[in-house]
């Protein structure tokens, strides 16, 4: 059975839940596609990841990122390992490891969002991925249009979700609202969602909003719904397992994402097979790639919360048009999001990797390994938060990534 690795930490998010969908693809294919911790096992010991399967957990003896980086790059060969996909820009050490992986091991990076902490490493490693995924051609437009990276190396596989197994709530209704995610405000836009439940109550006095998820900024946001008098119309669940995800879809009608930039959101594609009209941030070549505008749901500007907050207000007293736009939701995720066409996409990338001749560079000596000096943090790390989601907001009205 061809062995593949995916550097990434278990977690809840949506980066280990596609490693899990893609893995449960990939077995039946006759691929292991197993993931590999960047972290120490000791991290885990106490968590509920510890005995999951599919999941290599190492010892990494040495703290350093040269220690670090030597302790996988043996761990992948020692296993047999074919090959190693890495998400460029997530790990230090993992990100200036792929020109020292012997030939042997062919190297990939996968993109999961269209963020510049994403593109310059994936662009500077380059030469050293025999490919690079996309979850969207957003990502790839950028990468080739705008930093140079030759396009016959960029294969676009967009995310997948099992709608055989989602369905939508026969007691949903547009009254209720849900936003599942990550509680982050700088890429998630998170601080908006008290400012459209605000104003889909003054269309609509029944609405009432859930958000499921954990992250840095929970307790900003909760403050941000007191302060506007909410806390009575929204229930802050925190964080949520995997498993009770779709019933809790289920039981709302509309899906809130006012995200500044994203990837292919697992989330989205979710809530729509569970019959969620999704209002959700108009990203060229990303989120109108699930969402077609006034059909299976509506596309926002980046930052409009008046926009989302009056479409689902209308929702919720428009019965007749709701009804339409959520079967027209799922029926767009069942004809180009399935987990059988992600998991042969694939199947026959990774094939097709192992089996063509290596193009890579001549592979430096692990002994050498040094973290790579043009990967280090720039003065982008200085520009004030405030300042910060304004660019982003605006370069994504624009179409432009941060």
């Amino acid at each position: 059975m061809l062995k593949i690795a995916y550097v990434c930490e278990p977690q809840i998010g949506g980066t280990y839940t596609s490693f899990r969908q893609v893995r449960e693809q990939l077995l039946p294919r006759g691929i292991d596609y197993r993931c590999v911790p960047p972290l120490d096992r000791q991290v885990f010991a106490a968590s509920r990841f510890a005995n999951d399967e599919g999941v290599d957990f190492i010892d990494y003896p040495e703290s350093d990122p040269a220690g670090m980086a030597r302790r996988l790059a043996g761990h992948l060969r020692e296993q047999r390992y074919a090959a190693v996909v890495v998400l460029p820009g997530c790990y230090p050490f993992v990100s200036s490891l792929p020109p020292y992986l012997p030939r042997e091991i062919r190297c990939l990076a996968r993109m999961p969002h269209n963020a510049r902490g994403v593109y310059w490493p994936t662009a500077v490693m380059a030469d050293h991925f025999n490919r690079i995924v996309a979850v969207g051609p957003r990502l790839k437009r950028d990468l080739v249009s705008r930093y140079g990276v030759p396009e016959a190396k960029v294969e676009i596989v967009a995310n997948g979700v099992d709608a055989a197994h989602l369905e939508a709530g026969p007691d949903a209704s547009a009254r209720r609202a849900v936003y599942v995610g990550r509680i982050e405000d700088i890429q998630k836009n998170v601080f908006l969602l008290p400012r459209i439940l605000a104003r889909a109550l003054k269309r609509c006095p029944d609405v009432r909003l859930t958000v499921a998820g954990s992250g840095p900024d929970s307790e900003r946001l909760r403050a941000r719904f007191v302060a506007a008098g909410l806390e009575g119309r929204v229930d802050l669940l925190g964080r949520v397992d995997p498993a009770e995800i779709p019933p809790l879809l289920r039981r709302h009608g509309v899906f809130l994402l006012p995200s500044r930039f994203e990837g292919c959101s697992n989330s989205t594609l979710e809530a729509m097979a569970c019959g969620c009209v999704p209002l959700v941030s108009r990203l060229p070549g990303i989120s109108d790639e699930m969402v077609v505008q006034g059909q299976s749901g509506f596309l926002f500007a980046p930052g409009d919360w008046r926009g989302m907050g009056d479409e689902w207000g209308r929702l919720a007293q428009s019965e007749a048009d709701w009804t339409r736009v959520r079967a027209a939701a799922r029926d767009r995720v069942v004809a180009r999001f399935s987990l059988e066409r992600m998991g042969e996409a694939y199947a026959h990338l990774f094939r097709s990797v192992v089996g063509e001749p290596d193009g890579r560079p001549a592979p430096k000596a692990l002994a050498e390994y040094a973290l790579d000096p043009r990967l280090k943090p720039t003065w982008r790390r200085w520009i004030p938060e405030g300042a910060k989601k304004s660019l982003r907001t605006w370069a994504a009205r624009l179409g432009i990534s941060p």
